[in-house]
């Protein structure tokens, strides 16, 4: 979404746990840009911090306030997501610990945080959470991940409808929740298929050009019927599809397991 947002000129702040990986991404969203004709300087600051490290709201206010305050911040994507894969008997504490405060707390206290801000702003804004197609049922093995998002679709959802009824804000604060689909990323190794599985360029396009229409949005059409077909299968092939997850989360999880013992990071 970095992409995109600095091809239509929005200044960005990239926030994450790892100031390596935010450097690389600062760059790659710069290479991007120089292969636009638009002469127009895009600045991006990052900023490091670890959402699974703080899980009290005067924490998100402390390290986000002075942000909000010294930049005119039009639009907040609450992008970060953790999703550690296995039994949740087989999970330790701190992973556990980890999912519930980057995928619940987090966008719970940085919406809440940024709204006070975006309330004062005269222009429209956007807050944008991003869900999962596993927000619609339970799965075994992703029991965790899937009870996380499920709870960012219902906040979502509900904000919505809350925002869009406040006579103060007068509908200036749109609200979305974007759950893609299948999207081809070098985290889940998917490939790219057309009009299946789009690149991540394609999806965040498709996206952002939802916000301020809809307060729900899985991206493309495509990608709303792969969801839905995705949901049907849970609820009507319910045995099969938790035995294959759960298969395949414990699998992983005895990889990761290894790995650590081994120390292969």
């Amino acid at each position: 979404m970095c992409k995109v947002l600095a091809e239509q000129k929005f200044n960005l702040i990239m926030v994450s746990t790892c100031g390596d990986k935010l450097k690389k991404a600062q760059a790659e969203v710069f290479s991007y840009l120089d292969g636009c004709t638009d002469d127009k300087k895009i600045l991006i600051n990052i900023e490091v911090q670890d959402f699974s490290k703080f899980t009290d709201i005067s924490e998100y206010h402390k390290r986000f306030a002075p942000i909000f305050e010294s930049k005119d911040v039009a639009i907040v994507i609450n992008n970060a997501g953790l999703g550690h894969r296995g039994p949740f008997d087989r999970l330790t504490g701190e992973e556990v610990n980890e999912m519930v405060a980057v995928n619940l707390v987090q966008p719970t206290f940085l919406s809440r945080v940024a709204l006070d801000y975006l309330a004062k702003r005269e222009q429209k804004s956007c807050l944008i959470n991003v869900g999962s197609v596993m927000e619609k049922h339970p799965s075994a093995g992703f029991s965790m991940y899937a009870t996380t998002k499920a709870f960012v679709h219902h906040f979502a959802s509900a904000l919505a409808i809350e925002l869009q009824s406040d006579p103060e804000l007068n509908g200036k604060i749109d609200t979305m929740l974007y759950s893609p689909a299948f999207v081809s990323t070098k985290m889940n190794g998917l490939p790219f298929v057309p009009l299946v599985v789009p690149t991540p360029l394609q999806a965040a396009r498709s996206a952002l050009s939802d916000c301020g229409i809809f307060s729900y949005s899985n991206g493309t059409f495509t990608a709303a019927l792969l969801s839905e077909g995705h949901r049907l299968a849970a609820h009507y092939l319910s045995p099969l599809v938790h035995a294959v997850t759960h298969d395949h989360a414990l699998n992983d999880l005895n990889q990761r397991r290894l790995k650590e013992k081994l120390n292969w990071g």
